[in-house]
């Protein structure tokens, strides 16, 4: 057989296609041609697969002349697939473009979210199974408004006129990695052009029955949507595709960690009517990408003695974490993640005199006399791993000031040759030196030559104005204890000691920072000890998203890491979001319970850890009708309304965007760091 030429395959071609572009009527001698290859014999046609096209047999046609001979080549145009937002034009709803004799057309999707409905849900999210049937292929109102829904349409060029339907399939394509050093360092590139059909058939849904607009060449699915949780595709098995994170499919190390749900494509196929091969048959399709623009950056630091493991913490975070944020097109990074000790290595200068949440607030920030109760110069006294310091503060001198002699003593320590020393600003009160002689607190800490926390015992200071009161007070960490844990809030003035300690020894500027803390009894915002097993906390101030102190930080609990999937995630949407909880719409799978009012919505209070229950899915966007509160007032929180009209002010999803996005926490593209766990990340891109 003569071979023409060869043609490298694009996205949406298939044998039929280029067939008939090239003058034949069907892929019969384009399949004769190409035999050998793994595209006739086993699998479609892929984009960049090389197909020899054979070369036409002319053929002379014996017309009469002066007559007008119409010749119609078959298969032209030919048929396709795509994938619409449905709004009822084609169904004869809605009105010409001005100007137009001609219908309006459903607009075609340029990419598919993952929906932020309960699956079964339309209108504005508060109704149980109000959104269309997998049998109704029609336009409805309560379907439409999901902006996230869309429908796969078939054109066909002459079909028969009793032929009432088209089969079609969808697929979750998964991507391919490979890795490149950019400044010196290893990340994770995204394949620009290799994406595979899935072998699990959870992540297809096949025979969806397109139905034939009537009049017209169109076949038409019912509405759909992507889900990235089982229970969500359950609800509406026959109207979900589900879109997965790979965790526990891999195979290899770096799929588990990086196959990303936002870097999926969706594939619709369906048969070509014409294709003449009995097996393998012509498919045609159309591809389509999810936005995956934006990254939302983490990092964990989980304390030894706690039992979590690192693996533990990537397992949460590449599945549970990543499906939540999956409906907000964010993709979770994870800067750092590791085990390190108990800092024991904090001096607290000025900063109340008793440590953890108690503490005399009068004493916060004085400066120093110089003197004792003797009125003779007064001395602070401390150990670092064994050597013992002296240092005698400077009369009027700031806790900055003392900060900066007490590190140069340390430094000029024979027994402490290459310790070093980092000084923080505690923001218990923002104020400059004044009269009064009051600044803010500092916290000196100190590392051993291997970067690694020292342990300060013995503190004390004897330095005290004329008169008897106390002056600068020199203090260090007391109850550092995994499963006893002081965390607090604004309310206090400030975060506590501990919390302090671990944000300046162990945290990732431009990331949210957790803390794996062991099971502790944390504190809420009023100081009293919690009554219920909480699983994570994140302290937040009074129109801030975090207390300045330790920044955007999470403190979480075995269980919240272990056991209850999305505690991470609530927890860091408080600060990212500065939003406190939702509280609609209710859960159906509560209904006509006690806890009716608990919410489908991520940051529902009474967040629990099984999939089973709807507030796992998503965090809300309009026009879904969500009611949270987040901190806006000076004292307390307000109640926001999520849904689409007045008094609607923002809604938690674009919230994120706009707070997180501000802190630089969510950030747009960027490649993702290689974990150095991951050592089977391909060099090259795969051919």
């Amino acid at each position: 057989m003569e071979i023409a030429k060869t043609i490298t395959a694009v996205e949406s071609d298939f044998l039929c296609s280029l067939a008939v572009q090239n003058g034949f009527k069907d892929c019969a001698k384009v399949r004769q041609a190409n035999a050998e290859e793994e595209f006739v014999k086993t699998r479609p046609l892929r984009p960049g697969d090389a197909v020899k096209i054979p070369s036409v047999t002319p053929k002379e046609d014996t017309g009469q002349t002066e007559l007008r001979h119409r010749f119609r080549r078959p298969g032209l145009p030919r048929p396709r697939v795509e994938f619409i937002e449905e709004q009822g034009f084609g169904y004869g709803v809605g009105t010409s473009p001005a100007g137009s004799a001609q219908p309006q057309r459903d607009r075609k999707r340029a990419k598919l979210g993952i929906t932020n409905y309960v699956s079964d849900r339309g209108g504005d999210g508060t109704l149980v199974g109000n959104f269309p049937a997998a049998t109704f292929h029609g336009h409805d109102r309560l379907g439409t408004v999901d902006p996230d829904h869309f429908k796969v349409q078939v054109h066909l060029s002459s079909p028969a006129p009793a032929l009432d339907k088209v089969m079609v399939n969808l697929h979750a394509l998964k991507p391919a990695y490979f890795k490149r050093d950019v400044a010196g360092k290893p990340v994770v590139m995204l394949h620009p052009t290799k994406w595979v059909r899935p072998s699990n058939a959870a992540r297809r849904l096949e025979n969806i029955e397109c139905k034939r607009i009537p009049n017209t060449n169109f076949f038409r699915s019912p509405y759909l949507r992507l889900v990235s949780f089982q229970t969500s595709q359950a609800k509406r098995n026959r109207q979900t595709l589900l879109m997965l994170d790979y965790f526990d499919e891999g195979p290899a190390n770096y799929q588990k960690h990086y196959t990303e749900i936002v870097h999926q494509k969706v594939e619709a196929v369906a048969e070509a009517p014409n294709c003449p091969a009995a097996a393998n048959k012509c498919g045609v399709n159309a591809i389509i990408e999810l936005p995956h623009d934006h990254t939302l950056h983490m990092a964990v630091h989980i304390l030894q003695g706690t039992g979590v493991t690192e693996d533990e913490a990537r397992r949460n975070i590449y599945t549970w974490t990543r499906r939540v944020l999956a409906s907000a097109h964010i993709r979770p990074v994870i800067e750092k993640v590791h085990v390190v000790p108990e800092p024991k290595n904090m001096l607290i200068i000025a900063g109340g005199g008793s440590g953890a949440t108690a503490g005399n607030a009068a004493l916060r920030g004085r400066h120093a006399s110089g003197k004792n109760a003797s009125n003779k110069a007064s001395e602070m006294a401390f150990t670092i791993d064994g050597a013992a310091v002296t240092y005698a503060p400077t009369a009027r001198h700031s806790p900055s000031q003392t900060a900066d002699g007490i590190m140069a003593r340390i430094a000029a320590t024979p027994a402490l040759a290459g310790y070093t020393t980092r000084k923080f600003k505690s923001s218990f009160r923002n104020l400059a030196a004044a009269a009064n002689q009051i600044s803010d607190p500092f916290d000196v800490i100190v590392l051993k030559p291997d970067g690694k926390p020292a342990e300060v015992t013995n503190v004390r200071s004897n330095d005290r104005p004329v008169g008897g009161a106390r002056g600068q007070t020199l203090d260090r960490v007391r109850n550092f204890t995994l499963n006893n844990f002081p965390v607090n809030s604004v309310a206090f003035g400030g975060a506590s000691d501990e919390q302090r300690v671990l944000r300046w020894n162990y945290s990732v500027d431009q990331a949210i920072n957790f803390y794996v803390v062991g099971n502790p009894i944390l504190l809420h915002r009023n100081g009293a000890p919690s009554t219920t097993a909480l699983d994570g906390f994140s302290p937040y101030g009074t129109n801030l998203g975090w207390v300045t102190d330790v920044g955007p930080s999470v403190y979480i609990t075995i269980n919240g890491v272990k056991t209850r999937m999305f505690v991470l995630a609530h927890e860091m949407f408080h600060p990212l979001m500065h939003n406190v909880h939702a509280d609609a719409p209710h859960n159906d799978a509560n209904a006509g319970t006690a806890i009716q009012q608990q919410s489908v919505e991520c940051m529902n209070a009474g967040l629990l850890e099984v999939e089973a229950h709807d507030c796992t899915k998503h965090i809300s966007d309009a026009p879904i009708a969500a009611q949270y509160e987040f901190l806006e007032a000076a004292a307390f929180p307000v109640a926001a309304d999520g849904g689409a009209g007045p008094p609607a002010r923002t809604t938690p999803v674009r919230r994120l965007m706009q707070i997180a996005g501000g802190y630089g926490i969510v950030r747009g593209g960027g490649s993702t760091p290689l974990d150095p766990v991951v050592t089977d990340l391909p060099a090259q891109p795969e051919p």
